[in-house]
């Protein structure tokens, strides 16, 4: 059985360089993939990770035990990713690239997308593709606010009550920009179709 995130915060407290180390492991991929998707770019967000954990182990003492661990690394990620895109003043998102899609179709398809299937039908993979592209081209139409909850909730596997932590707004306002993010893309997509 894993150990929960705040015994090991209380084991590094205690020394154990090891327990940091778990830390590090259980959330380097999926704090990763966050990074990645807010940027767009493999090597700042490799450098926006390790500052991440640099800065975890610096602001460590002001960390309290409530088992909200999760929410507290993701939220120093999303401030530091934040920090950087207002200093490179980035207008576009980019969390949505054409060349990666692969959350997308999963999405989409309803289905996990790593299982090939042995015959598939080009004409069906053509319109899916073409799905995924109007998928892509509509969430980049979205609000920079719906975009981000989006983007933690489909590519992080945030809860809501997460999401609502790491942005710092009320549950029920990460719950509504999430209703409005699906609203406005069943607007766009249907004008597409």
């Amino acid at each position: 059985m894993e150990k929960p995130d705040d015994a090991l915060i209380e084991e590094y407290r205690q020394g154990s360089i090891q327990a940091l180390g778990c830390i590090y492991d259980r959330y380097s991929k999926p704090l990763m993939g966050y990074l990645l998707r807010l940027l767009g770019n493999r090597d700042e967000a490799e450098d926006l990770l390790q500052e991440t954990f640099c800065r975890l182990v610096e602001k460590l003492d002001y960390y309290q035990a409530r088992g909200q661990f999760k929410a507290y690394i993701y939220r120093l990620a999303h401030n530091l990713a934040i920090d950087f895109v207002r200093r490179r003043k980035f207008v576009e998102h980019p969390a949505f690239s054409e060349n990666q899609t692969e959350a997308l179709e999963q999405l989409l398809a309803g289905q996990n997308p790593n299982i090939a299937n042995p015959f598939p039908n080009p004409e069906e993979e053509a319109q899916k593709q073409q799905a995924i592209e109007r998928l892509v081209m509509a969430v980049k139409q979205l609000p920079e606010e719906q975009k981000q909850v989006v983007a933690m909730k489909h590519y992080s596997g945030l809860s809501f009550k997460e999401i609502a932590e790491v942005l710092g707004i009320p549950l029920n306002t990460a719950l509504g920009r999430m209703h409005y993010a699906i609203k406005n893309l069943r607007k766009l997509l249907s004008e597409w179709i």
